[in-house]
């Protein structure tokens, strides 16, 4: 048995942690890491990315991009938000996001771009914040599946 019966104290174990700040340190060693004033855990990267997408107030009638080689969570957290994903190709380079398909797919109802780092490759976050500062877009980064990850010698 894999646990031998101990689950309820293994339960316990973690909820004395939750009590006693643990999630507050893991917080602060996120922003630590990252040089940043600010982190909010959360239970998963689907709950993270719902979370954000709200936060930047994606709603009915906005277009947030998207890759269309991802995880299908991220077209479900703009769907959730109200929002529509618009599928953009990837860079056979890369395998990520192709900023050059990004500048295509923009119109006036674009609201935001969720660039994903996907199986430890980092996009090319320069390029994509440059788009989005031209067009004065939102960028909510994913990097679920690339946590520590390097993008220019920097931890992304």
């Amino acid at each position: 048995m894999k646990f031998k019966d101990n689950e309820l104290n293994y339960v316990n174990s973690y909820l004395k942690q939750l009590d006693s700040g643990f999630v507050q340190r893991f917080e602060d060693t996120f922003c630590n890491i990252f040089g940043v004033n600010y982190a909010i855990a959360c239970n998963s990267g689907t709950s993270a990315l719902h979370a954000s997408c709200f936060a930047a107030g994606i709603g009915p009638g906005d277009e947030v991009i998207i890759p269309a080689l991802t995880v299908i969570m991220d077209a479900y957290a703009v769907i959730h938000c109200g929002g529509t994903p618009v599928f953009v190709d990837i860079d056979p380079e890369t395998m990520t996001i192709d900023p050059e398909d990004i500048k295509r797919k923009i119109t006036a109802k674009t609201k935001a771009i969720i660039p994903v780092s996907l199986q430890g490759l980092s996009v090319d976050i320069d390029a994509i914040m440059s788009i989005a500062k031209q067009h004065k877009l939102l960028v909510i980064e994913d990097t679920c599946q690339t946590v520590m990850g390097k993008y220019k010698g920097n931890i992304s």
